[in-house]
């Protein structure tokens, strides 16, 4: 019988380590191997550590994840994995701008009925930020309105009038015009913001209903039932030498930027001119498709410079930001490539697994991705290697190659992998679990990598096979776990000559989230301390830890070591130096890697992830005086970022006025027994 149940027990605990050193093929060292991958980026500066020095606030769309780099005077980089996690969740865009002149850069973001706003509240060296406005608003003629913005769109949020003060432009609800909303704040109360429409036609331009050239001089024009308009972003630049803001537009259905030159003034621009190939012939913008320009210094030389990347799903995730110096009063580009130049970053959809490829007893590194090989356009999966070159206490990685053993030739999509000796012949196997939730098994024959069964045993999950190995019951031999799409566990026993399905549905695992049908579950097993763990990525980013007893299921914690890399995390262990203690690689959807390094132990919160329970409301967070909770429970349970008890409550509200500012949980406890816990912050 597969039961479920939960406890508490110390394991092991992983934290971001970027110190494992990684060359590219070319034998050049890495600065940033383990960022985790880039492919919608939307870039801001944001003074991080506080040292007068603009570091880089990363949120890519594809995986909703926020990054930072840090940045020197000498332009070096360095990933703060730490600051990370101090942003608030988000889907859409995000953009830092300092709109109360307070010398910290708050965060606009985008939100399904506008444009939300939070508040920097960073104080010595801690980054914090609170919701100053769920819904930015302006002043209609009898009442208070949304600010309007589609979550396709990337907005201006810009001082665009040059007074001091953060305006907002976008598009229109009936698309074509941009709407131009001033903040009308006086300089004595720039701690809060008051927005009015100065403008449904700002620049004077609109967008044609056939191609992606603008209309100028088109204020006077209606707008035409069925605009066109699905999706643009916007960007204000210095374009030429006058003190006018210019434009730069990109639209969802092109590859290229549109520069609007503005003739008029920044207080009452008037566009009278485009270019479509800016910033020149010989270097356009050309992306695949839907550019979105950020104006930002790049290079720390005083000038700001332009960035451009995907503001949708890439073709190539490897050339996914365009970099553009300002020299002289042109714009020279530099690279397709920046900060993927100097990371390890295979495309979308990273796999990887620890396997000593070439026999010399030093784990090597696997990863699965998915990348465009051809001209057709076609989406097809690949394995890179990167070669342990160290030794045995000191591993350093080279990356060999991107199609280890020609494996794009079998055109598989979204596979994932695992390396396991399922016949008992003291060969591994690789197997590999592909996007139709198909299983197919490969082995070697010298060096050489042959196919010898495709579709293995006929089984199938549908979508998205994730295939791992574990011996459950003890016989001597492996049984077959695979994860899929809807979020489960798919349990095949090995009875020697064939694989027989015990469950769909192992231990009840479900790592569905409540904004998604899909999970995207990705198991792995390990042992610690004479103790079988599972842990399971899921397409929430997050990875979800479970105690193996026999054949028991026992749930031992939410978020596994506080990790979360974006969507589809997917992760393999191994001891890659030799230290006895575990190492852990993460990819995910971004297509690229993240390390991790056992630190030490800690007990885990017993958390339960069925997800019936995901709709319970526990507000405000941040919180500052009091917590709140609207469910039908039986005991709450407060504990601080160290995990030592602070508060217990029978009531639905908790009184927060003597703790400190930090991260604190909320464990929910419910009348069947079962728990949850919830993440929150005090600022």
């Amino acid at each position: 019988m597969l039961c479920s149940f939960k406890l508490a027990i110390a394991q092991q605990y992983f934290k971001y380590n970027d110190s494992l050193r990684v060359f590219d093929q070319n034998n050049i060292e890495l600065d940033l191997p383990w960022l985790g991958g880039l492919n919608n980026p939307q870039y801001s500066s944001i003074d991080v550590n506080q040292d007068n020095i603009d570091d880089l606030l990363i949120f890519d769309r594809y995986a909703r994840k926020s990054l930072v780099i840090l940045r020197n005077k000498s332009g070096q980089y360095r990933r703060d994995y730490y600051q990370e996690q101090w942003f608030p969740d988000q889907k859409y865009w995000m953009l830092s701008r300092d709109y109360n002149d307070d010398g910290k850069s708050d965060l606009f973001m985008g939100h399904n009925l506008g444009i939300s706003l939070y508040e920097n509240i960073s104080q010595d060296g801690q980054l914090r930020f609170k919701q100053k406005a769920e819904v930015v608003k302006y002043q209609g003629s009898t009442t208070m309105i949304n600010i309007y913005c589609t979550t396709t769109d990337i907005p201006v949020i810009d001082d665009v009038d040059k007074d001091g003060d953060i305006d907002i432009l976008t598009f229109g609800v009936l698309g074509g015009k941009v709407d131009y909303y001033e903040n009308i704040v006086s300089s004595q109360s720039k701690d809060t913001f008051e927005y009015q429409k100065s403008s449904s036609c700002w620049g004077g331009f609109k967008e044609s209903n056939t191609t992606n050239t603008l209309e100028l001089q088109a204020c006077g024009n209606r707008l035409l039932n069925g605009s066109r308009h699905a999706g643009s972003t916007l960007t204000l630049f210095k374009g030429n030498t006058d003190e006018a803001w210019d434009l730069l537009v990109g639209d969802v259905s092109y590859s290229n930027l549109v520069y609007l030159e503005n003739g008029g003034t920044n207080e009452a621009a008037d566009m009278i001119s485009q270019m479509v190939n800016w910033p020149n012939e010989n270097y356009p913008v050309k992306l695949d498709v839907f550019p979105a320009a950020y104006r930002l210094d790049v290079d720390l030389d005083g000038d700001e410079d332009i960035l451009v990347s995907y503001n949708s799903s890439t073709f190539d995730g490897r050339q996914s930001t365009w970099l553009y110096l300002y020299n002289n009063g042109h714009y020279q580009f530099q690279k397709k490539d920046f900060l993927q130049d100097i990371s390890l970053d295979f495309g979308v959809h990273s796999s990887p697994v620890f396997f000593d490829e070439n026999n010399d007893g030093l784990m090597d590194l696997l990863v699965a991705f998915d990348t465009y090989h051809d001209t057709s356009m076609q989406k097809t999966s690949s394995i890179a290697l990167l070669q342990n070159i160290g030794d045995e206490q000191n591993p350093v990685l080279k990356l060999k190659t991107r199609d280890w053993q020609n494996f794009s030739k079998y055109k598989y999509k979204e596979i994932d992998l695992s390396v396991a000796d399922i016949n008992s012949d003291n060969q591994a196997e690789i197997i590999i679990g592909d996007y139709q939730g198909r299983i197919h098994v490969f082995n070697f024959q010298g060096d050489s990598l042959i196919l010898a069964h495709e579709n293995f045993m006929n089984i199938n999950v549908n979508y998205n096979a994730c295939p791992t190995w574990h011996d459950i019951d003890d016989d001597g031999d492996l049984d077959l776990f695979i994860g899929e799409r809807k979020g489960k566990i798919q349990f095949y026993r090995n009875d020697i000559d064939s694989f027989r399905l015990v469950t769909p549905s192992f231990g009840n695992i479900d790592t569905k989230s409540s904004d998604s049908f899909y999970g995207y579950s990705d198991p792995a097993f390990y042992n610690y301390n004479g103790t079988s763990y599972l842990l399971v990525g899921s397409k929430s980013g997050s990875i979800f830890s479970f105690i193996i007893n026999g054949e028991y299921v026992i749930e031992n914690g939410n978020q596994f070591s506080d990790i979360k890399v974006g969507q589809r995390a997917a992760m393999n262990l191994g001891d890659i130096n030799n230290d006895g203690n575990m190492e852990l690689i993460v990819g995910n959807s971004r297509g690229g890697l993240s390390y991790y390094t056992s630190s030490h132990s800690r007990p885990n919160v017993p958390v339960s992830i069925n997800h019936k329970f995901s709709e319970i409301k526990v507000y405000p967070n941040p919180f500052d005086t009091y917590i709140k909770v609207e469910a039908a429970f039986k005991n709450l349970i407060l504990y601080d970022q160290y995990y030592q008890k602070v508060k217990t409550s029978k009531i639905s509200s908790i009184s927060t006025l003597d703790l400190n500012s930090g991260l604190y949980f909320l464990e929910i406890e419910y009348f069947d027994g079962q728990k949850q816990v919830k993440k929150l912050i005090k600022y």
